[in-house]
């Protein structure tokens, strides 16, 4: 049975951001979620109620997370395992994707900032833009040019 000092977190997330739920894990920390949202898990973790308000605040204010279409996340891991920046055709190949649909997904991914281009002649070499994979990649590039 939970003691009334255990449910005042849960008890005040409830009030302050209406259709959220909130309760404490076993690490003795407090996590909260939006009803009926996906992903499934926690959207907002924190040690104190003063941080899980502030993470919930901050999840309100990013939206919900942004899941990949089957393509984009096709893509995505071709960038992923590539050692060298990649033209669309190559990424075509390796997907088995037609190259208009290799072309939109890239686009939907430096929408993102998951993927980023540079000129080659007059061809476009992506990346992917994360910091695991390319260190030396990890900031989209800015370019004039029409998308893919």
């Amino acid at each position: 049975m939970q003691k009334p000092a255990d449910t005042e977190p849960v008890t005040a997330i409830a009030a302050a951001f209406p259709g959220w739920r909130a309760w404490a894990t076993r690490g003795g920390g407090l996590a909260a979620r939006k009803g009926g949202a996906p992903p499934a898990g926690a959207h907002a973790r924190g040690t104190s109620l003063a941080e899980l308000t502030s993470a919930i605040e901050a999840a309100i204010k990013d939206g919900p997370p942004r899941s990949l279409r089957p393509a984009e996340q096709a893509t995505l891991d071709v960038l992923a395992a590539a050692p060298t920046p990649l033209r669309v055709r190559a990424i075509s190949d390796a997907t088995g994707l037609h190259i208009n649909t290799v072309a939109k997904a890239l686009a939907a991914l430096r929408d993102c900032g998951l993927a980023a281009r540079h000129r080659d002649g007059h061809a476009w070499l992506y990346t992917c833009a994360t910091p695991a994979s390319h260190p030396g990649q990890s900031q989209p590039q800015a370019d004039s040019g029409p998308p893919a």
